[in-house]
């Protein structure tokens, strides 16, 4: 630990993110104490900790854009990856109704995060509830705008963690005379949303889920378990066992 780190001291537990880099799984890595790196809960694993910071700070980046209001009924299309899962916890608490749209094997996942219903992602768009949500939360920008304007209420927005130029170009052309807006936005990381983020795990409102680890002789299975689509939760990777 350098001489001028403030906040932490030897032996702390801590968890963290290196933010959208390319690197390596290492054993070890020096972090800038004034970025991405917090406290670890202590009711929580190494192994959860190190599976929700990409996931739950994302969401909670991108929901401080949207934003959501209590009693208001969101989509979150593509709920079952890191991103989703957060989101859908995130607009619990937040006071919303929230649907999950995810395959049938996460259903049950979902369900124990508090969504309070579900839906086929593989519906026809003709099949999407008629005018039921105030908001689509699309993390990987599938939601077309027929299903958007089908299922969104007057004045609701479809909001794009991921996005082509058709969204960009309908968001920055201000969405004139439409009944719903689109909306893009980049996710942006700060060490006190990381700070909140352990503050909602330690009051239980986050749960990280981690569905198989691995040892880091073993990285190569690793990347191929999670590449195949292996359930629910992160794929951890644990150095030096």
């Amino acid at each position: 630990m350098g001489n001028n780190v403030e906040g932490f001291s030897l032996g702390d537990a801590v968890f963290g993110y290196l933010g959208s880099t390319f690197g390596a799984n290492a054993q070890y890595l020096c972090i800038n104490s004034k970025k991405w790196v917090a406290h670890k809960p202590d009711n929580i694993s190494f192994e959860q900790a190190a599976a929700i910071p990409y996931g739950a700070l994302t969401a909670m980046s991108l929901m401080q854009k949207l934003p959501l209001q209590a009693g208001q009924h969101l989509l979150v299309n593509g709920a079952s990856g890191s991103i989703g899962s957060a989101v859908v916890q995130l607009a619990k608490y937040q006071g919303a109704e929230v649907t999950a749209a995810c395959s049938e094997r996460h259903k049950e996942y979902l369900n124990r995060l508090g969504a309070d219903h579900w839906l086929d992602y593989r519906q026809a768009k003709e099949n999407w509830p008629n005018k039921a949500y105030d908001a689509i939360f699309d993390v990987l920008g599938k939601c077309s705008f027929e299903q958007a304007n089908t299922s969104l209420k007057p004045g609701g927005t479809l909001f794009c963690a991921s996005f082509k130029g058709r969204h960009l170009w309908r968001s920055l052309a201000g969405n004139k005379g439409q009944a719903w807006r689109v909306k893009c936005a980049l996710a942006s990381y700060s060490q006190a949303n990381l700070t909140e983020v352990a503050r909602l795990i330690t009051e239980g409102v986050l749960t990280p889920e981690v569905s198989k680890s691995f040892p880091l002789e073993a990285i190569a299975e690793a990347h191929r378990c999670k590449e195949g689509g292996l359930g629910s939760g992160a794929v951890v990777v644990l150095p030096g066992q």
